[in-house]
């Protein structure tokens, strides 16, 4: 029968993490599950503890975001001249993203621009916080495991 026997349960921002000793090998649980930290140093513990909260972090951010669309809005207006005079027309809404890989513009009303422009906004905002998870993500995958042992040359 092996020894098993917690070391420590924390909880920071309502995450749990609890630290086991089983045998040899020091576990962790907390949100991304068990984590064994046989073989790495206190330096990789301690970067793998933070790197997981800030994914954590991140998570919650994309939880309060609305509607996300995809493309780019534009305001226009034009001037034309009518019989010698200047005259403003507009302005004009519209929004336009790629379907299928074409691209593909709709005229809005004013409501429509607004509200089509904060998820734009919101869309933008979710790309950026899911590109930092995956820096995030990546790094916590090549701590979590030993990597291949390279052979000396020579």
């Amino acid at each position: 029968m092996t020894n098993v026997s917690i070391i420590s349960i924390y909880t920071d921002n309502k995450i749990a993490t609890k630290k086991v000793l089983h045998g040899t090998n020091l576990l962790v649980l907390n949100d991304y599950g068990w984590l064994n930290l046989k073989g790495l140093n206190m330096k990789a513990i301690k970067r793998s503890e933070q790197l997981q909260k800030q994914y954590q972090q991140f998570k919650k951010k994309l939880v309060d975001i609305g509607p996300v669309c995809q493309g780019s809005v534009i305001e226009r207006c034009y001037n034309r001249s009518v019989k010698g005079k200047q005259t403003p027309y507009g302005p004009y809404y519209s929004w336009t993203r790629k379907v299928a890989n074409k691209t593909v513009t709709v005229a809005l009303s004013k409501g429509q621009y607004r509200h089509m422009s904060k998820a734009i906004t919101a869309h933008r905002k979710v790309e950026d916080i899911l590109k930092k998870m995956c820096a995030i993500s990546e790094e916590l995958v090549m701590l979590q495991a030993q990597g291949v042992v390279s052979r000396k040359s020579g």
